[in-house]
C-alpha cells in the first residue's frame, strides 16, 4: 500500500513539474542549445551596430520602434556617399551575447522594418554566419540567407512592414583566430552604387529567430535535349547555384535552361531553394545566345566608351551576371555584342531578325532599346529599320521580343550593337540578360515588311506581303488599357491609315490607360510641383508631429495649398509611376478636396492641360479649365469632386487661386468613351465623402496587422497550464488529506 502511494505521488509530482515548466515563457524553458527568441534591441550592448562612418544607430524615438523605445537603424547621413556594400550588425537575444548558430541547420527569421526618407532605393537584408569580433569583414562571414528586395522604389514609407525568411548555415563554419565564425549577423545591401541616398533610413525591430531543423539539401538535374550529358548538382538551402559548363549539340547553339519541357519558363534562381529538373533550349547554329555568365565576357566587353556599361552581379535573370547600363540619359550608351567564346555578333544585309532579351528597369524612368549596326569603332554604322522600342518602367525582370530589318551602309559595318537610351530629365539604370538573336526566314515573293510594335514594353511581331496586297491588322488587347489607334511613330504624332502593303513600315499601338491614381504617397515626385512649392504648396504628412490625420484621406500624405500667398498656385498630378494621357480622349477626373480656411471667396479650382509632367505652370489661360468655386464647397469637410473632360495634352495639373488653405487627395483619372456623361448631365458634380481617419500612420498603432499572431496564444497557453497545475496541486492536497484521515482512523 505504501509503495503504491509513493509511486502515485511520484507520478503526480512529475506531472506537476512538467506543467510548471510548460507554463513558463518559451525562452526560459528552451534548452540553451536551441536558438529560439526575439531581438528587440532594448538592452543592446554588443558594441555593434557600428561600421566606420555608416549611420547605424539605436533609435530612441518611440515612433521608430515596434516594441519598447529602441530599434536598429540603417542609413546614411549627408557625408556618406558610397556604401553600396552595406553594413553589418550582430544580433543578440539578451543584448549582451551573440547568437551562436549550429552547422547545417535551418532557421526561420521573422522581422519588422520601416522605411523613412525621400530617396528611392532598393535594398536586400542579408543574414550571415560571421565572426563575433568583426562581422563587417567580408573575409570572416558567409551569407546564409537573404530577404531579396525587402525595400524597393515602391515600398511604402513610415509604415511598419513584416517579412519571414528561412536561412540555413553551412556544414562547416569559417574560422577566425581559432574560433568558428558562427555568430548571427544581419547586413543591408544597396543595389546601386550610391547606396540608399541622403536622409533615407531603414528601421529594424522585433527580429524573431526560430530553429526549425536540419538544413535541407536540394538537387538540380539537367535534361540536355540531345546535347551531351550534364551531371546533377546539389547544395544546401540558400547556397549560390553555380551552373555546370554549357552543353554542346552539333549544328545548334545553346540558348539557356528552362524549368519546363515546353521551354516557356526561364530558369532564373540564384540560390538553392527546391529540387528541379532543367531543360536545355537550342536554336539554329546561325543564331546567338548571350547570358553574360562566363568570365570571358568581363575583359572583351570594354567596347563602350566611358564606364556606362559593365558586367554586373547586382541583378540577373540567368544565374550569375548581367549587362548593366548605368546612369544613362538621352544620349544613351552602346555595347557591341560578343558570344561566350569571344565571337562578335554579326548580321546580314536586308534580313529580318528576331531579338529577345530579359531586362530590368531599376530606376523606373523612361528607357528605350534600339538595335544598331556598326564597325569596330562602335560609333560608325546606322540604326537598323525598326525604330525605338519602349521599355517598361516596372522595377522587375521583364522579357521582350522585338523584330528589326537590316540595311547596312557597308559590308564591314555588320556588328550588332545594343543601344539603350533614357531621356533628358531622368537617369536610368538598366540590366540586360539572356539575349537571343535569330534570323527570320521570310518569303522572297513578299518584299514588304510591316513590323508591328504593341508598345507594351514587351512585344512586337511582323507581317510580310506583296506590294499593294490588302493589309488587315487585328486590334490588340492589353489588360488595363484601351486600344486607341495605330501610329507611324512612337510619339503617336502621325496616324497610320494604310489598308495595303505599300511600303515597309513600323507601326506602334497607341493605348490609353484605363485608370490611374495619385494619392501623393511617398513615391510622389516632389520636383513636379511648381508655381510656389516651398512658398505656398506642401506635401502634408499626417505622421509628422502636430499634424492631423483628418487632413488626409487614404494615404499618410495629401497636397496642401497653405494659403499664405494671394497668387495662382499649381501642382502636377503626374510622376514617374504614371503614364501620359491620350489627347482628344475623354477622361473622368475624381478627387477629394477640403477647404480649411477660406480667406478669399473668389478662389477657384482649375485643371490645366500641360505638355510636360515636370512643369505645372507650362500652360496658358486657353488650356486652363474651371472646375468649381471654393466658396461652393463646405468648409472643414472632405467632399468628392467629379469632372468629365476632353483632354488636349498629355498631362494635367491643378491650379488654385486666392490665399485659401485647401487640402487635396486621391485623384483618380479614368478613360471614358465618347458618349460618357455624369448622372446629372453636367460636367462637374460635388458629393459627400465619408472619410476614415484611422489611417496607417507609421506609429505603434499602425502595426496591429503586423503583430505576432504566434505570440498571441502564449498568454492563453500560460493561463490554461496554470489552471491545470493548480488543479493538480489541489488533487494532491486532497488525496494526502484523505489518506491522513484514513491513517488517523
Amino acid at each position: 500500500m505504501i509503495k503504491r502511494k509513493n509511486a502515485l505521488n511520484k507520478i503526480l509530482s512529475y506531472l506537476l513539474i512538467f506543467s510548471i515548466i510548460a507554463s513558463l515563457p518559451l525562452g526560459i524553458s528552451s534548452f540553451a542549445a536551441t536558438v529560439n527568441g526575439k531581438v528587440d534591441f532594448e538592452s543592446y550592448k554588443l558594441g555593434y551596430p557600428q561600421t566606420s562612418e555608416n549611420g547605424i544607430i539605436l533609435s530612441t524615438d518611440k515612433k521608430n520602434a515596434v516594441s519598447g523605445k529602441k530599434a536598429l537603424r540603417y542609413g546614411y547621413e549627408w557625408e556618406v556617399s558610397n556604401a553600396k556594400d552595406g553594413a553589418f550588425a550582430l544580433l543578440s537575444l539578451d543584448g549582451s551575447k551573440t547568437i551562436e548558430l549550429k552547422p547545417a541547420t535551418q532557421y526561420q527569421v521573422k522581422f519588422k522594418y520601416m522605411l523613412k526618407g525621400s530617396t528611392a532605393c532598393s535594398v536586400d537584408l542579408s543574414f550571415f554566419a560571421s565572426s563575433a569580433l568583426t562581422p563587417n569583414s567580408p573575409n570572416l562571414r558567409s551569407e546564409i540567407g537573404r530577404a531579396e528586395k525587402a525595400v524597393t522604389v515602391t515600398t511604402k514609407k513610415n509604415v511598419w512592414l513584416q517579412k519571414t525568411v528561412n536561412i540555413a548555415t553551412d556544414e562547416v563554419f569559417k574560422e577566425f583566430s581559432g574560433d568558428d565564425c558562427n555568430a548571427l549577423a544581419i547586413g543591408f545591401n544597396a543595389y546601386i552604387d550610391s547606396g540608399m541616398g541622403t536622409g533615407t533610413f531603414i528601421y529594424l525591430d522585433d527580429v524573431e529567430i526560430k530553429e526549425i531543423g536540419t538544413a535541407p539539401t536540394y538537387t538540380i538535374k539537367f535534361e540536355t535535349n540531345g546535347g551531351n550529358a550534364v551531371a546533377s548538382i546539389s547544395g544546401l538551402l540558400n547556397k549560390e547555384i553555380v551552373l555546370p559548363q554549357t552543353p554542346v549539340k552539333e549544328n545548334y547553339v545553346f540558348a539557356g535552361w528552362y524549368t519546363d519541357k515546353a521551354l516557356t519558363n526561364k530558369f532564373s534562381d540564384g540560390i538553392f531553394t527546391r529540387n528541379l529538373t532543367l531543360y536545355a533550349k537550342w536554336i539554329a547554329s546561325s543564331g546567338y545566345y548571350i547570358d553574360f555568365n562566363s568570365d570571358s565576357y568581363d575583359a572583351p566587353y570594354k567596347d563602350s566608351a566611358g564606364v556606362q556599361t559593365a558586367i554586373s552581379k547586382e541583378s540577373f535573370n540567368s544565374p550569375g551576371k548581367s549587362l548593366k547600363y548605368r546612369d544613362i540619359g538621352a544620349y544613351g550608351a552602346r555595347r557591341l555584342l560578343i558570344t561566350e567564346n569571344g565571337e562578335r555578333v554579326t548580321v546580314k544585309d536586308k534580313t529580318l531578325y528576331k531579338v529577345s532579351f530579359s531586362y530590368r528597369n531599376y530606376s523606373r524612368t523612361p528607357a528605350y532599346f534600339e538595335a544598331m549596326t556598326s564597325g569596330t569603332s562602335l560609333y560608325t554604322g546606322t540604326q537598323v529599320f525598326g525604330g525605338t522600342f519602349v521599355l517598361s518602367k516596372e522595377d522587375e525582370w521583364k522579357h521582350a521580343t522585338y523584330y528589326f530589318y537590316t540595311e547596312l551602309f557597308s559590308p564591314e559595318e555588320n556588328y550588332l550593337v545594343f543601344y539603350i537610351t533614357g531621356d533628358d530629365n531622368n537617369k536610368s539604370d538598366i540590366f540586360i540578360d539572356d539575349i537571343e538573336i535569330t534570323e527570320v526566314a521570310t518569303p522572297k515573293n513578299e518584299p514588304v515588311t510591316m513590323i508591328i510594335d504593341y508598345s507594351d514594353g514587351e512585344n512586337s511581331t511582323y507581317m510580310t506581303g506583296k506590294e499593294d496586297a490588302p493589309l488587315s491588322i487585328k486590334e490588340p488587347k492589353r489588360d488595363g488599357y484601351k486600344f486607341i489607334s495605330w501610329s507611324e511613330d512612337n510619339w503617336h504624332i502621325n496616324e497610320f491609315w494604310d489598308d495595303g502593303f505599300y511600303f515597309s513600315k513600323r507601326i506602334y499601338a497607341k493605348w490609353a490607360k484605363l485608370k490611374q491614381i495619385q494619392n501623393f504617397d511617398d513615391t510622389y515626385d516632389h520636383t513636379g510641383i511648381s508655381l510656389g512649392y516651398d512658398l505656398d504648396m506642401e506635401i502634408y504628412d499626417a505622421t509628422k508631429s502636430g499634424n492631423k490625420q483628418n487632413d488626409v484621406v487614404s494615404a499618410p500624405n495629401s497636397m496642401h495649398r497653405i494659403g499664405d500667398k494671394n497668387l495662382k498656385k499649381a501642382f502636377t498630378l503626374f510622376d514617374d509611376s504614371m503614364e501620359p494621357l491620350v489627347p482628344d480622349q475623354n477622361y473622368l477626373v475624381t478627387f477629394a478636396v477640403k477647404v480649411d480656411e477660406l480667406d478669399n471667396a473668389d478662389g477657384e479650382i482649375l485643371i490645366a492641360h500641360t505638355t510636360s509632367p515636370d512643369y505645372a505652370w507650362s500652360c496658358d489661360d486657353d488650356s486652363t479649365y474651371f472646375v468649381t468655386m471654393l466658396s461652393d464647397l463646405p468648409k472643414g469637410k472632405w467632399v468628392k469632386v467629379s469632372y468629365l473632360m476632353t483632354v488636349f495634352d498629355k498631362y494635367l495639373s491643378v491650379f488654385t487661386t486666392g490665399n485659401n488653405s485647401v487640402y487635396f487627395d486621391d485623384f483618380t483619372i479614368e478613360w471614358m468613351p465618347d458618349d460618357a456623361q455624369l448622372p446629372s448631365g453636367e460636367s462637374v458634380e460635388i458629393s459627400k465623402l465619408d472619410v476614415n481617419t484611422e489611417i496607417l500612420t507609421g506609429d505603434d498603432s499602425a502595426s496591429g496587422s503586423l503583430s505576432d499572431t504566434g505570440d498571441s496564444s502564449k498568454p492563453l497557453q500560460f493561463v490554461i497550464l496554470a489552471v491545470v497545475s493548480a488543479g493538480m496541486l489541489a488533487v494532491i492536497y486532497c488525496y494526502r488529506i484523505k489518506k491522513r484521515r484514513q491513517n488517523d482512523e
